[in-house]
């Protein structure tokens, strides 16, 4: 990571920690009743080098606590509730995952960390250029792609690993503000 990256994704957190720490308080309790007291979710994702780690996200969707999302997800029905539903529209689901950056498993910007079963059709080079940089909260991916346009991660992720400047950080962060305030759904 260039120094430019980490004093900007420093400033960043140093910026967001205490609004973090209180959205996150607000959501928790939001959450409790709809999902039976069980507010968080933790799934399995692939990181820098192609190694896993665990992801930190709220659970936004009400389905069977026993069901493992990794080995069935046909089975999932996408039953949220009123507060599941903003936070998946405005990517507040994805907050927790200050976790993992202040952890060192992700960076605030980069490619997203995606499950096993969703890198399966990459070739070996694509596979390993993607995890070639720790994977990011926020992306150009989701900020470029058009509504339930899944194929074209790959392409947006390579154009950032060969291109990621302070620059585009930047205007990513930028992008993603005004994409939350619009609410776009995913």
């Amino acid at each position: 990571m260039n120094i430019g990256k980490k004093i900007f994704e420093i400033f960043l957190l140093c910026f967001l920690i205490v609004p973090a720490l209180l959205l996150i308080t607000a959501v928790c309790l939001m959450l409790f009743l709809p999902n039976k007291g069980k507010v968080f979710f933790k799934q399995k994702r692939i990181g820098l080098g192609g190694k896993e780690f665990t992801v930190f996200k709220f659970r936004t969707l009400t389905f069977p606590i026993e069901v493992n999302i990794e080995k069935d997800p046909d089975t999932i029905k996408m039953n949220s509730h009123p507060v599941g539903i903003f936070l998946r529209k405005t990517g507040l689901d994805e907050i927790l995952q200050l976790i993992n950056v202040l952890k060192g498993d992700m960076y605030l910007i980069g490619p997203r960390p995606l499950i096993k079963k969703d890198l399966d059709h990459l070739t070996e080079y694509q596979f390993m250029r993607r995890h070639e940089i720790k994977p990011g909260i926020v992306g150009l991916w989701q900020i470029r792609r058009k509504y339930n346009d899944d194929s074209s991660y790959f392409k947006y992720d390579d154009f950032y690993i060969r291109n990621h400047s302070l620059s585009l950080d930047i205007f990513i962060v930028y992008s993603t503000i005004e994409y939350m305030l619009k609410r776009k759904g995913r």
